[in-house]
C-alpha cells in the first residue's frame, strides 16, 4: 500500500507539498513531518490540512482522508473517508466505490478501471493493457476545500462477479456537499443520502428532501 499526501495552508489555499510512503497515512505524515516539514517557510503545524488517499489492489485499504491538528488533543487527528473514483463521461459522470474493477498500477501511481480480471490486465513489465480506462480520484473534503464541488451524475455499483455489470443509480444531490437552506451551512452529504435525495442538517437539524 502506498499513501500520498497533500500539503495545503489552510488560510491561503496553497498547495504547500505533496510526499508519499508505503506506509499509513498517520505514519506517512510523520516522515514527512521529520523530513521535510522545516523547508517551508515560517510552518505552524495548526495552520495546515493535509488531505491523502492510498494506492492498493486490496480493496479494504483504499481510503482517503484528512489529516488535521485537534486543538482538543495537541495532536493531528485523522479524519477518514471512502475513496471515490470519477470516470469523466461525455457530460455525465459516474463515481466507483468497492469494485474489484477499479485496479491499482503501482508503476503509474494511478487507478484504472478494467473489464478484465487483474491478472489478465497487466504484462510482465507491470504495464496495462489498452482495455484499462484511466480513472479520476475523489477526496471528499478536499472537493469542499478547494470549492471544485465536482457533478457527479451516476454512483456505479458492481454486479456479479464472473461477469463485469454494473448498476448505474442516478444521484439526486450531484455534489457532496449542500447549503442547509434553514441556516445556510455546508453540510456534508454521504453518497447513500446523494442517491435517496434527503438528509438532516448536522447543525440546525432540518430535514431535506429533494425528488429526482
Amino acid at each position: 500500500m502506498k499513501t500520498f499526501l497533500m500539503i495545503y495552508d489552510r488560510e491561503t489555499l496553497e498547495l504547500l507539498d505533496e510526499f508519499e510512503g508505503n506506509s499509513s497515512p498517520l505514519e506517512t505524515f510523520e516522515q514527512w513531518f521529520l523530513e521535510l516539514s522545516t523547508e517551508i517557510p515560517n510552518f505552524k503545524i495548526n495552520k495546515i490540512f493535509v488531505f491523502y488517499f492510498t494506492g492498493s489492489n486490496i480493496i479494504d485499504q483504499r481510503v482517503s482522508g484528512l489529516i488535521v491538528y485537534s486543538t482538543n488533543y495537541k495532536n493531528m487527528a485523522d479524519l477518514d473517508y471512502p475513496l471515490y473514483h470519477i470516470l469523466i463521461g461525455d457530460g455525465f459522470n459516474s463515481i466507483y466505490g468497492k469494485t474489484e474493477h477499479v485496479l491499482w498500477c503501482e508503476k503509474s501511481n494511478s487507478y484504472y478501471l478494467s473489464l478484465n480480471k487483474a491478472s489478465e490486465v497487466f504484462d510482465y513489465e507491470g504495464d496495462l493493457d489498452e482495455t484499462a480506462i484511466p480513472l479520476e480520484i475523489l477526496i471528499p473534503p478536499l472537493d469542499h476545500f478547494l470549492g471544485t464541488n465536482i457533478e457527479i451524475h451516476f454512483h456505479s455499483i458492481q454486479r456479479g462477479r464472473k461477469y463485469l455489470r454494473f448498476e448505474h443509480k442516478p444521484l439526486v444531490y450531484k455534489k457532496f456537499y449542500h447549503v442547509c437552506e434553514n441556516c445556510e451551512e455546508l453540510i456534508p452529504l454521504e453518497i447513500d443520502s446523494m442517491i435517496d435525495g434527503w438528509f438532516t442538517c448536522d447543525n440546525c437539524e432540518q430535514y431535506h428532501s429533494r425528488s429526482n
